[in-house]
């Protein structure tokens, strides 16, 4: 089976008007995932800091793709949500769970599971050292569910030890060494995010036991994140 993953952190509202708000940028977002889709019958996306229900509902229709299971508020300090969206097919034959490990904020995957495969969206917590339980937790139990494939914002470099040790599984990155997607978009640098901070790649698509036919991102107004995608054989 043929089939395209796709993960975006949308960028939330937080620090408008620094930026324009998500409401402001739908139209790009929209626009980004039906490039990335392009003529893939099988595709499943994985979208995180949605800033309402009504905007994910927004992308799904414009993008003719199903919200699969509903969207989950994953951040307790404001109103934030994480989705998966697919075509009609996938949809259908297909169920969503949320699992949180404690009440603090962000410390939660998303679990897409249909009869031949399980996939995982996660948006890890941003703090280092603060968080540092909240990631690890997180990523073993990612791991113990021992999905297909995983992917989403890691807020880890590609060397942190967090993202090496995924490596010990048999877990490998769709994007090669040197074509990895960077963060952030040129256009929100000095904004939102430091203009001296490096381009650095926090987003990522993991898998076992397939084949990748193809993978790439894109780097556009949408968001301060990429917008990445990976076609397997699975």
């Amino acid at each position: 089976m043929r089939l395209k993953i796709a993960s975006w952190n949308i960028l939330n509202n937080h620090k408008v008007p620094v930026h324009l708000s998500q409401e402001e940028r739908l139209d790009i977002i929209i626009k980004e995932v039906n490039s990335a889709r392009g003529k893939s019958d099988r595709f499943i996306l994985f979208l995180c800091e949605c800033e309402s229900v009504d905007n994910i509902t927004k992308i799904a229709s414009k993008t003719n793709l199903e919200v699969v299971g509903r969207p989950y508020q994953y951040r307790n300090h404001r109103e934030e949500y994480f989705v998966f969206l697919a075509d009609k097919r996938t949809s259908v034959n297909s169920s969503v769970r949320n699992i949180r490990l404690n009440s603090s904020k962000n410390d939660g995957i998303l679990v897409l599971e249909t009869t031949k495969l399980t996939l995982i969206g996660c948006h890890l917590p941003y703090r280092i050292v603060f968080n540092l339980l909240s990631r690890w937790r997180l990523i073993l139990k990612i791991l113990k569910l021992k999905p297909t494939a995983f992917f989403g914002d890691f807020n880890a470099t590609t060397f942190f030890p967090i993202r090496l040790f995924i490596k010990i599984f048999g877990y490998k990155e769709s994007h090669k060494l040197f074509r990895r997607p960077p963060f952030p978009s040129p256009i929100f640098r000095g904004k939102n995010i430091h203009w001296w901070l490096p381009n650095i790649n926090i987003d990522a698509i993991y898998s076992k036991e397939t084949t990748v036919i193809n993978s790439g991102f894109s780097l556009n107004n949408g968001s301060d994140h990429p917008l990445i995608w990976s076609e397997f054989e699975i």
